[in-house]
């Protein structure tokens, strides 16, 4: 075996260290406070100064554009305000709506509740028990008896969010109900194609993908809550492409739960249906 000096000074320098394990740790100790902490919390505190710098900046354009903002709101005319009999009108106009089931105002918000069987959306696809889509004659289904809930209060958009929601009128009937024999899909109730799934089994308000129509919804409820209504009515029964919103709506159809459907979707094995849709 052929040991050189630079092998003995090796293992000599390890006993040493060995021998004092103290020493050792506290000089890692050192090295870890001064090399990691000390230099992570100096790189910290430049990364908090380079931030307090931007959003100085940040808040000075905030400021110039706030004082924009209020020189033109002081330059514009004050609001005529808006007499009862105009806002009675307005309330008899919803009411008239033959959809409309009845009205109540819960603090900032106006309920309104539609009547059962009122509105109408047409589907193009049948579903067979053989689990499969088919294309189908255009046919009509009813849709639910809805509780739209529209904010009193200025909104910049009405989608997606608290200033315009909607919730099944009815939601434990509508959604207590789903064939034994479809295994492909599980039952997920969601209020309209247009909004995400209610996970509570007491149903809840959920926003609205609005879509293309949102621009043309949010002017007209600055226009008139009546206005407003009609409009998102009219997106309720005609929205969606075959691949827009959050779900077609034959696929919404199946997964609602809801009984009076599935005579309606589920192709009858006499029934005559289009090519298969993939």
């Amino acid at each position: 075996m052929n040991i050189t000096s630079e092998d003995i000074d090796a293992i000599a320098a390890y006993l040493a260290a060995a021998g004092d394990a103290e020493r050792s740790e506290k000089a890692a100790r050192l090295r870890y406070i001064r090399e990691d902490r000390i230099e992570g919390l100096m790189r910290d505190i430049r990364e908090y100064e380079e931030r307090i710098e931007t959003r100085d900046a940040d808040i000075k354009d905030y400021e110039r554009e706030a004082a924009g903002l209020e020189a033109e709101i002081a330059d514009m005319p004050t609001p005529e305000p808006v007499a009862p009999e105009v806002a009675n009108a307005e309330l008899a106009r919803l009411g008239a709506l033959s959809y409309v089931k009845s009205f109540a105002i819960e603090g900032r918000n106006l309920i309104v509740t539609t009547h059962k069987d009122s509105l109408y959306t047409t589907l193009e696809h049948k579903y067979s028990r053989a689990e499969q889509w088919y294309s189908s004659r255009p046919y009509k289904i009813p849709l639910p008896a809805y509780k739209i809930r529209i904010g009193l209060y200025g909104a910049t958009t009405r989608a997606n969010n608290d200033s315009l929601c909607i919730a099944l009128a009815h939601h434990k009937t509508d959604t207590a109900h789903f064939p034994d024999w479809i295994s492909r899909y599980n039952l997920e109730p969601h209020p309209h194609w247009g909004t995400s799934r209610v996970e509570s089994p007491y149903g809840g308000y959920k926003g609205v993908c609005l879509g293309e129509y949102e621009s043309e919804i949010t002017q007209a409820f600055r226009k008139s809550i009546a206005d407003g209504l009609i409009a998102f009515v009219l997106y309720l029964q005609n929205a969606g492409t075959e691949n827009a919103y959050i779900h077609r709506r034959h696929v919404w159809a199946l997964w609602m739960g809801k009984k009076e459907y599935y005579p309606l979707i589920v192709a009858k094995s006499t029934e005559t249906v289009g090519e298969e849709d993939d």
